[in-house]
This record gives structure tokens, C-alpha cells and sequence, in this order.
């Protein structure tokens, strides 16, 4: 009888191995946050890349799902075995969860649109600007987070925004004038979104702050066990070389994703004259050949089909209206004889 005993113990503890080791397992929620999180559609992003190695290291079957970050913050507030990536140290946060050692050091700056601010912000921004724009739910630190509130205090409107998409959109439509964004941040949504108008929006360098991104727990020992075995696993991927300690603090934008109409010269006008109307007068710019341009508006005559191909060439010296986004002239809006225009790159 007591050896029956024995056998039934053991069996049934052998059966009840894989349900225990299962719920060992961590569901990790994030969401997109370019270049960091991609959405599942793309390739996965650095930092999903970065803790889908430390999970592998760690073993025990742990999982990445997306979702809402708002339900991933409550999920990890109330759930076991739930944490989400990534999120920065704030006061109330570090009251509540635990954090890993960072996995990336961030760098927030304030952007501007050259076409607003041809010769960029005044020594203090405030001074020339209406709005500024913010992303909800977002916190703000160092000279940035001292700047909203020094706007807000002077009356001068902040205005919230879901997204960075959508706070781009509105620096590129004039109804804010300036947005503090990470580089890294800002350059990926640019490249997703908005990829010709990239040099037109610049950072100003002078009123910045700088964080690091990490993966969030609950304070629960279990929260604890989880955060000591991902640091360990970490620590064992930088000493083996597989990873490095990560730094997105520059713009980490690729031109050669998105090319963009270019300037040429043509038989006969080896130099590329832009014209611009300022109050009622013309003004005239030598354009270097290879200037990139985003076509605001064709030339009527080009894009009106002409019964006589005898026509079409006096058509090229007529002028269609160009943006340059390209130094030493970026961010005017110019006319250039449609000749110089090229679409191959």
C-alpha cells in the first residue's frame, strides 16, 4: 500500500510538471513605438529584436503580444506575469514596478519647420512661437519638460496629441510650431510617413533631455524573480558579445528609402535658377545639380495634354513650383523650369 502511495505521488506530480513550468511563462505587452516597436506587419523593431533575445536566453517559453498600451500598463499593474516594454523612470512609476537595466539611452530635442524659422528659433522658443505640441500620456523631463511648463505658465497653447504622427502632421501644417521628440522617434516617422519633408524638420540642439527605456514589471516577488533573471540574461549576452549597450541619440533616418525628385541641369542651361515671389518681387537662387525637391505644384502646361508635338518643347522652359529640402537653400518654395526636373534616381 505504501509503495503505491509512493507511485501515485510521483505520477502525479509528474503530471502536474508541465502546468507548473507553464505558468512560470511572462506575457509581455508593447505596442508600436517607431523605431523601437514596429507594428506586427513590419519586421520587429530594435528593442522587440533586443528583449526577444534576452526572453530566448531566459528560456521558460515567454511570450510578446501587442496591444494598447494604456491595457498593457493596467495589465501589469494587476495581473501576474505580465510585463511591458518600453517604458522610461518616472516618480509614480518607480512607486509602483520595477524596472530592468536599460536596453537603450534616448535623447529628446525640441523640432522645429525650417519654413517657419528659415534662420531656426529665437534664443528663448517661446518667444516666437503660438503652439507647442506634445504627445499624450508623455513624460516630460530636463530642459523640455521645463519648457512645456514655462508655456504653459505664459498662456501659450499646448496642444495634445495621440501620436507622433499625428504631432508631425500638425508641425508640418503650422498648427503647432514646435515639438520636443526623440531623434531616433522623430526620424522613423519621417521615413514611415512623411519621407520627402525629412530635412524640413529640424531639431534644435539647445533645449533637449536624455532617458533610458527599459522593460517594466509589477513589484511582486515574482516581479522581482523576473527582473534579476532578465538582467541576468542581459549581462550574459553583452559579456558573450551578442548585444551592446544601446544608444539611439542620433537621426537614424536612410535617404536611400525614400528618394525624392531631383534638379539637372539641361542642354544648353548648365546652371538651375529657382525663382521666388516675395511681395509681388522676384528673388532668384543658383541651385546645385542633385537638389532634392518635393513637386508642390506642375506647371499648368505640362500636365495639359498639347495636340502638336512641336509645342512640347517650349513646354520644359514653363515653371512648376518645387520645395528644396536640401541644403545650402532647403525649405523654400520655388519655381524651377520643369526641364531641371528629374523622377529617376
Amino acid at each position: 500500500m505504501r509503495r503505491a502511495l509512493v507511485i501515485c505521488i510521483v505520477l502525479c506530480a509528474g503530471l502536474s510538471a508541465p502546468g507548473h513550468a507553464a505558468d512560470q511563462a511572462w506575457t509581455l505587452y508593447t505596442n508600436t513605438y517607431r523605431p523601437f516597436v514596429t507594428p506586427l506587419s513590419e519586421p520587429d523593431g530594435a528593442f522587440t529584436r533586443r528583449v526577444r533575445m534576452v526572453l530566448a536566453e531566459m528560456g521558460g517559453g515567454h511570450a510578446i503580444e501587442h496591444i494598447d498600451y494604456g491595457y498593457a500598463f493596467h495589465a501589469t499593474r494587476t495581473r501576474s506575469r505580465v510585463a511591458t516594454f518600453p517604458w522610461r523612470h518616472t516618480p509614480e512609476r518607480d512607486r509602483s514596478f520595477l524596472f530592468t537595466q536599460p536596453l537603450a539611452r534616448v535623447e529628446t530635442v525640441l523640432f522645429y519647420d525650417r519654413r517657419a524659422f528659415p534662420e531656426g528659433l529665437a534664443k528663448d522658443p517661446l518667444d516666437t512661437v503660438r503652439a507647442v505640441g506634445v504627445i499624450a500620456d508623455t513624460e516630460y523631463g530636463g530642459d523640455v519638460g521645463a519648457l512645456i511648463a514655462r508655456a504653459r505658465a505664459a498662456g501659450i497653447t499646448v496642444r495634445e496629441f495621440p501620436s507622433e504622427a499625428q504631432a508631425v502632421a500638425a508641425l508640418l501644417s503650422n498648427r503647432v510650431q514646435v515639438v520636443p521628440m526623440p531623434r531616433s522617434v522623430k526620424a522613423a516617422t519621417m521615413q514611415s510617413l512623411y519621407p520627402l519633408q525629412q530635412r524640413l524638420i529640424q531639431p534644435d540642439d539647445r533645449v533637449r533631455e536624455s532617458f533610458t527605456l527599459h522593460v517594466m514589471a509589477p513589484n511582486t516577488p515574482a516581479g522581482q524573480s523576473f527582473v534579476a533573471a532578465f538582467d541576468d540574461a542581459t549581462q550574459r549576452l553583452q559579456a558573450a558579445g551578442v548585444i551592446e549597450p544601446w544608444s539611439f541619440v542620433r537621426d537614424e533616418f536612410d535617404w536611400d528609402l525614400a528618394p525624392a525628385a531631383r534638379l539637372v541641369t539641361a542642354e544648353g542651361f548648365p546652371i538651375i535658377i529657382g525663382r521666388e515671389e516675395v511681395d509681388g518681387r522676384n528673388q532668384y537662387f543658383a541651385l546645385p545639380p542633385g537638389t532634392r525637391v518635393l513637386i508642390l505644384r506642375w506647371s499648368d502646361a505640362i500636365r495639359t495634354p498639347s495636340e502638336s508635338d512641336e509645342t512640347l518643347y517650349p513646354l520644359m522652359m514653363d515653371e512648376t513650383l518645387v520645395l528644396t529640402l536640401d541644403e545650402p537653400i532647403v525649405g523654400r518654395s520655388l519655381y524651377v523650369k520643369t526641364m531641371h526636373l528629374s523622377l529617376a534616381e
